[in-house]
């Protein structure tokens, strides 16, 4: 069965197969969807409803979609739904410099990845939401190839993301959890 994963990242879309193996996984460059999406929600959900919708409108395969980030205690739940234009420059790099400046002077470094995971074939919607605990470190931990994993260490491993690989991340991570939790009731919709 075929499924559209409603991104071109090849990180999550990596991610994506590797826990929905079952499936084809399509990403929205092979469908040839090009349009911007506006991701104008102000919650994870909504904004993972937004982007399933719309590409649920210009295609016949069922769609998921993802909007997921990084909430730090310690300012407001910021960066939130703007973890990927965090920065002016909107970069791994850039997004992590900035937290790390924003944190300096602060002594809790809670925070939590969040994934939403919304889910779309004809009438059907469905939406799961995952949440993974954790601390920003004060420096670079492991490769600095995605997002915020480089920065956000798990406290039962004392390491992070970066540091623990993508076999260990995708059990453990905010997008492996949401994913696993609406995984059985894709299954069950696409029995149909």
């Amino acid at each position: 069965m075929t499924i559209v994963f409603a991104s071109n990242n090849k990180e999550k879309i990596k991610e994506v197969k590797s826990i929905l193996s079952d499936f084809n996984v399509l990403s929205l460059s092979d469908i040839g969807f090009a349009d911007h999406i506006n991701e104008s929600g102000i919650t994870f959900s909504e904004n993972s409803f937004i982007k399933a919708k719309t590409v649920s409108l210009v295609t016949s395969y069922p769609v998921l979609a993802d909007d997921s980030g990084l909430s730090c205690e310690a300012l407001g739940g910021l960066p939130g739904v703007h973890s990927k234009r965090f920065s002016k420059e909107g970069t791994s790099l850039s997004n992590n410099l900035l937290l790390l400046d924003k944190l300096k002077e602060k002594t809790n470094r809670n925070a939590s990845f969040i994934c939403s995971m919304t889910f779309i074939y004809k009438d059907k919607i469905i939406n799961e939401e995952a949440k993974v605990n954790g601390i920003i470190t004060k420096d670079f931990r492991g490769p600095r190839n995605f997002g915020y994993d480089p920065l956000f260490l798990i406290p039962k491993f004392n390491k992070t993301l970066a540091e623990l690989g993508p076999i260990v991340k995708n059990k453990l991570s905010h997008r492996a959890l949401a994913l696993n939790k609406i995984k059985g009731k894709i299954y069950e919709i696409l029995s149909l």
